[in-house]
């Protein structure tokens, strides 16, 4: 798990997750799961990447069975301590390439904004091999005709979705390098056996709730530690993009500033939902 570890320590940032993460687009994951041959109620889904568990805890309510799979034991304990009895939710360490379950155990395998964590990337397929193998774990473990969800972001949506993205342009660029294209994400899906994509995007929905309206977020250390494209960015450019911010801030200047980047984040929202099917036969 080299590459999910390569530019964040989120056995660290673990307790500083949630002050900059909510589970968004909620009802899109229960439409898509309702239009499978399975009864809602009758599900049985795995979560890779589970992190603090936000969407597990979300979806408890309607679902048979949930599993959270994750790689940082920071993140697990976190989410431990949030789903402590919660039935029906499990929570598992291990890993999304070689996935700790038997063929054919789930009804629908949902990744929620993790596969950037698994390769530097480029643009072609091809750049993104780590997250084929997962692809190809998601299809070994799905039942025919389940689902595998995705909870992903496209590049304009990095940009321009995340106000903060202008304070630390170098950050941004090397946050987008690790966010597969959605023509390229589709065509892993068509290699690894997957059939009849679909997509939706929350457009209202903001995935930091807690503070993000708040032009100080940033200038608190705990904040960022929340989200991984400080850490891209490094200390030099960090260090020049909160200068800037105080200075707006102090100036008077961060309305017409925040006003600006909230009507790009209107136009083309922070992340979009990406599904298809196993094949059933």
């Amino acid at each position: 798990m080299k590459a999910y570890r390569s530019y964040e320590d989120y056995d660290t940032s673990a307790s500083h997750y949630d002050s900059t993460r909510s589970a968004i687009g909620v009802e899109i994951l229960l439409g898509v799961l309702a239009a499978s041959k399975t009864r809602l109620g009758d599900m049985s889904i795995l979560d890779v990447g589970c992190g603090t568990g936000n969407y597990l805890a979300a979806l408890r309510p309607y679902l048979k069975d949930l599993i959270g799979l994750e790689y940082s034991t920071g993140m697990l304990g976190q989410a431990v301590g949030k789903l402590e009895s919660a039935d029906p939710v499990h929570l598992v360490r291990g890993s999304a390439f070689g996935l700790p379950f038997a063929a054919q155990r789930f009804d629908a395998v949902m990744f929620n904004q993790v596969v950037h964590h698994f390769d530097e990337g480029g643009s072609e397929p091809e750049d993104f091999p780590m997250l084929q193998l997962a692809l190809g774990e998601a299809h070994r473990v799905l039942r025919p005709g389940g689902t595998i969800l995705f909870n992903h972001s496209m590049h304009r949506q990095i940009r321009d979705g995340f106000w903060w993205m202008e304070l630390i342009p170098g950050g941004m660029k090397r946050l987008i390098r690790r966010f597969i294209p959605l023509p390229a994400l589709r065509q892993l899906l068509d290699n690894s056996g997957f059939v009849g994509h679909g997509s939706a995007i929350p457009l209202d929905a903001v995935l930091q709730s807690k503070g993000y309206f708040d032009p100080r977020s940033p200038l608190d250390e705990s904040w960022r530690r929340g989200d991984s494209v400080w850490t891209l960015a490094g200390d030099d450019e960090t260090r020049s993009g909160l200068d800037r911010l105080r200075t707006m801030i102090e100036s008077g200047s961060v309305k017409a500033w925040l006003d600006r980047r909230e009507e790009l984040r209107g136009e083309v929202g922070q992340c979009v939902y990406v599904w298809a099917r196993r094949s059933a036969q």
